[in-house]
């Protein structure tokens, strides 16, 4: 059985033949806390990597021992600040030059006969050559037939050329 691609959302990928990735990194937190101890102030500093729990990596303290009440620093500010570096990721293949999606076709599974339609099925690989599906392995999610049925995915250029032939 044959794929098509659908016509209207054959469009030209803004990212083609870009092999880098911008992902959000691991969200690290710089936390202060400024706390009232007796005779004065407290400055604690933590820092979060991730989802990992704060770690005291600072502590300083304004307090009098004579029994009078220190004055909290002017530059002590209890805050928060989040940084969310973003790291570069190498891909393998350059991105494809269109971007696309393909239709849903009803069909019967050759083992069954029941009804499904592609995206029904379930699949032990996908295989895609520069942003064309090439073929799948798939399973009849009602009898959990191998191949249910066989799928040939219509390439960007079939599509193409079958879009410049009407």
């Amino acid at each position: 059985m044959l794929v098509r691609i659908k016509a209207e959302t054959i469009r030209r990928n803004p990212r083609a033949g870009e092999t880098e990735y911008g992902v959000l990194g691991l969200l690290e937190q710089h936390i202060v806390r400024i706390t009232k101890v007796p005779g004065g102030y407290r400055k604690e500093e933590f820092i979060s990597v991730g989802t990992t729990q704060p770690q005291l990596v600072a502590v300083q303290e304004a307090v009098n021992f004579d029994g009078t009440e220190a004055e909290c620093p002017a530059n002590w500010k209890s805050s928060i600040i989040n940084r969310q570096p973003v790291n570069w990721l190498q891909s393998f293949w350059p991105d494809p030059e269109y971007l696309f999606e393909h239709e849903d076709p009803v069909f019967n599974c050759s083992a069954c006969g029941c009804e499904l339609v592609v995206s029904q099925l379930e699949s032990d690989c996908l295989d895609v050559l520069d942003g064309n599906l090439v073929g799948t392995n798939t399973k009849c999610p009602h009898c959990h037939a191998w191949d249910a049925v066989k799928l040939e995915f219509e390439t960007i250029e079939q599509a193409m050329a079958r879009e410049n032939n009407k």
